[in-house]
């Protein structure tokens, strides 16, 4: 509503008795609709509140994920056992109700000795590079420093149902709750460590460190004296190295870091760096093009809490834009394409990119990415798509996919 307001383009209500025309009666008006709908809305935020309080304090799991070492169990509102869920699986009655469960034993064991780790003092760095060392995965990936914290810290793994640690209004930013304020429920769930574990463990972790610009440097400048050279890798690697959480808080880059050092890097890291940047802006400046050949049919959106920039088509699809390195390998020229995950089932116009990130040397438009992997132009995966040979195809290639995709859909639904 405000970038419509701002941009000059009237606003109708078709719900509402009131006409949206300035007057003084009907702006009056608007204003105590706004009032009374920002009112309905912290009554019903209250509500919900307090309903899921209820839940928490009768033991319930009310939402989010199980964790590592744990699953879901549905019950039914008689409290008899209905059906592990699945990730993802959502319950369907109202009057259901859900636990947490230990998961499989490979599973409840790897938590254990995390814990028993951690009670012997170690950090949550060293336990993930104990477990990632011995070849323990989580779910396929790989063990990293947060994931251990979040886990030693959280008293649902002693039976404790807790919940409002954290909080989000509005999708803003996710901010932690002081602990006297938490609802809890001990002892809801099976326990896979005792009481007295958990609190060793959680007395054990080391207290967060809180750098400063000069200690960064001091310890940097002691890597580089001692190694020889300087990489992000190295530096998350080495022991008592700032995140690169807290290099980007100080620094903003890592080149920026190395200049602060005066570390000189490589041309090649230098050139990485750049093409980054300029792809960024091609991106920017393909979608612009796109909105200007088609200002009737093409917008710009956003996936929420998401940065990338995506096509908005008719309000009714969106089109991701995947960006493509180009380069020869073993004599085949090949473009490197990373598709981002949450896009992957939309229609996806496909750009081949030069050597230098500066120009989109040819387009394609698929239906869907899939599993994509670095490929070449006459792979399998390209022959499902359509080859677009000026951007003047683009709208009327992509109401076809769409087409394509609605009537898929209604054939998969009859």
């Amino acid at each position: 509503m405000y970038l419509c307001a701002s941009s000059g383009i009237p606003l109708h209500y078709c719900a509402e008795l009131f006409v949206n025309d300035g007057t003084a009666s009907n702006s009056l008006l608007k204003a105590l609709k706004r009032s009374m709908a920002a009112e309905f809305s912290r009554e019903l935020g209250e509500k919900v509140f307090r309903g899921k309080t209820r839940l928490v304090q009768m033991g319930f799991w009310v939402g989010g994920k199980p964790g590592y070492g744990l699953r879901r169990l549905m019950l039914s509102g008689d409290g008899k056992r209905k059906q592990v869920m699945k990730p993802g699986e959502q319950k369907n009655l109202t009057t259901d109700r859900v636990v947490l469960i230990p998961g499989p034993r490979e599973e409840v064991k790897v938590v254990r000795q995390i814990f028993t780790l951690a009670a012997l003092g170690n950090g949550p760095s060293a336990i993930a590079r104990l477990l990632n060392e011995q070849g323990i995965t989580r779910y396929g990936k790989l063990w990293i420093h947060a994931t251990v914290r979040d886990m030693v810290t959280n008293p649902k793994y002693m039976g404790c149902n807790t919940w409002n640690r954290r909080t989000q209004r509005l999708h803003g930013p996710i901010s932690s709750v002081d602990p006297q304020f938490w609802v809890r429920k001990p002892h809801s769930f099976s326990a896979l460590v005792d009481e007295e574990l958990f609190n060793n463990a959680h007395a054990g972790l080391p207290v967060r460190k809180i750098w400063s610009e000069e200690e960064i440097l001091r310890r940097l400048k002691r890597l580089l004296k001692r190694e020889g050279r300087l990489s992000e890798s190295l530096i998350l690697k080495a022991r008592g190295m700032p995140s690169t959480v807290t290099i980007h808080n100080y620094f903003g880059t890592y080149r920026e870091l190395y200049n602060r050092l005066g570390y000189r890097v490589g041309a090649q890291y230098i050139h990485k760096s750049d093409q980054a940047e300029r792809t960024l802006h091609l991106r920017e400046t393909l979608a612009n093009k796109l909105r200007e050949l088609f200002p009737e049919h093409v917008a710009t959106t956003q996936l929420p809490r998401k940065n990338r920039t995506l096509l908005w088509i008719d309000d009714s699809f969106a089109v991701s834009l995947v960006l493509c390195a180009s380069k020869w390998k073993r004599g085949k020229f090949i473009w490197t394409v990373y598709p981002n995950p949450a896009e992957r089932n939309f229609i996806t116009l496909l750009c081949a990119m030069d050597a230098s990130h500066d120009h989109i040397v040819k387009y394609f438009m698929l239906p869907r990415m899939g599993r994509f992997k670095p490929s070449c132009e006459h792979d399998s995966w390209f022959r499902q798509g359509t080859r677009i040979r000026h951007l003047s195809e683009f709208y009327s290639v992509a109401l076809k996919l769409w087409i394509g995709h609605a009537t898929q859909g209604q054939e998969e639904s009859s």
